[in-house]
């Protein structure tokens, strides 16, 4: 019980407004959990809370030591096996993010957002059918997820199946309008099984969406960034 006063206590100090004007609020709550940390050297709790707050910083390395540690301390708690994978993620680990990944389903087979970014990292490593099988996955759990259905239309697209590739961008796009990736994706598919009138729509209104939106394709044409 006091372990959980005291990351409550950081978590006060980091968020609670005050006379004091701080600039950076992600900064202050990191100094106060580093501070509770020093006092609490195995807290499981206080060093995921850490942990999570390097990876919403965007300091993804230093997010790595209090992560490894917490789930060290406590290995069946899904929440921490997961942010741990978006961590390597980050950093590129994607084999090591797979396995964080596979352990939290393991512990938790419901848990949101988990078989998505499993997907995610075997598309990083180029194995697309491993990729559109959590992916499914993804939208058996969740069909009305835009993103699932955006990435399992990726898959197709780079494994040149670009037939299969179109149903789920179209539910992509049902489900989210003007999703400009998802509009580019379809027109790039479209112009390569050749029909060409299909194709024009779709990417003009991708560019009217996000005119920068060439600079965000991959190499094969395809849009891999996107923001949902």
């Amino acid at each position: 019980m006091k372990k959980r006063v005291l990351v409550f206590i950081c978590l006060l100090a980091a968020f609670a407004g005050g006379s004091i004007a701080i600039s950076d609020p992600t900064q202050i709550g990191i100094a106060s959990l580093q501070q509770a940390q020093v006092q609490q050297k195995e807290d499981p709790d206080l060093l995921f809370t850490l942990g999570l707050a390097y990876l919403r910083a965007g300091r993804y390395q230093e997010a790595l030591d209090p992560l490894e540690k917490a789930a060290r301390l406590n290995p069946q708690k899904p929440e921490i096996q997961f942010h741990l994978g978006q961590a390597y993620g980050a950093l590129g680990r994607h084999q090591v993010k797979i396995e964080a990944l596979q352990k939290t389903l393991r512990l938790d087979p419901a848990y949101p957002w988990a078989n998505l970014k499993l997907g995610l990292a075997y598309a990083a490593l180029g194995h697309h059918q491993e990729a559109m099988e959590y992916y499914r996955k993804a939208i058996e759990r969740k069909p009305e997820n835009p993103e699932a259905h955006y990435y399992l239309a990726l898959s197709y697209f780079l494994t040149f199946r670009y037939k299969e590739a179109i149903p789920p961008i179209q539910t992509a796009l049902r489900l989210k309008p003007d999703h400009a990736e998802s509009h580019y994706a379809l027109g790039m598919t479209y112009l390569k099984l050749g029909q060409f009138k299909k194709a024009a729509p779709h990417l003009q209104k991708a560019l009217n969406l996000k005119p920068n939106l060439p600079e965000l394709k991959s190499s094969q044409g395809v849009p891999t960034l996107v923001q949902f």
